[in-house]
């Protein structure tokens, strides 16, 4: 056993928790996935504890999803579990925003913005211009995995995949420059 999944914890087949029953087949990938899950958390929410809630509910959510046409299990429950991240990331964003109304005149030297910030809220902006197979690409490219590698999990070729990113971001940057 990994001693970074030592930390996740046991269950039986028969786990029921707030989100719905647990696939043991799932929860065996959520355990192997559940390193590389904490560091994606904490670098996006700086919550562990987030990580570890929004994993479960990613892995309920696929425990009740047909996966008879599913190509790759590991692919589909982190892509599931990343937007349950970014979800929550852009609700606290929210929140954080309308605590700041709240509290009066607005410090300009403390509310200057921090580069990784304006830079994480810009790339999640175009994510949210993308089709959903290109977010899946897109998330699969970012989290280290080569083209070839994506292409195996979804199914198709690396070239294809090469030219629906390619096509993809020239139709953002169109919107974005008609914006």
């Amino acid at each position: 056993m990994n001693a970074e999944a030592a930390d996740w914890p046991e269950l039986d087949e028969s786990y029921t928790d707030a989100f719905g029953h647990v696939d043991a087949a799932v929860y065996a990938v959520a355990r192997a996935l559940w390193p590389r899950a904490r560091n994606y958390a904490h670098a996006k929410l700086n919550d562990e504890a987030a990580g570890q809630r929004l994993l479960f509910k990613a892995v309920a959510a696929v425990s009740r999803q047909d996966r008879t046409r599913l190509k790759d299990l590991e692919a589909y429950l982190w892509t599931s579990f990343e937007r349950l991240v970014l979800d929550e990331l852009r609700q606290r964003q929210r929140e954080h925003g309308a605590d700041g109304e709240l509290e009066g005149a607005p410090n300009r030297a403390a509310d200057a913005p921090d580069q990784g910030i304006l830079q994480d809220i810009l790339i999640d902006e175009i994510v949210c211009r993308m089709t959903p197979a290109t977010q899946q690409l897109f998330n699969l490219l970012t989290l280290g995995y080569s083209y070839e590698e994506s292409a195996r999990m979804l199914g198709t070729q690396a070239n294809v995949l090469r030219s629906k990113l390619a096509k993809e971001i020239q139709r953002i940057k169109q919107n974005l420059h008609n914006d």
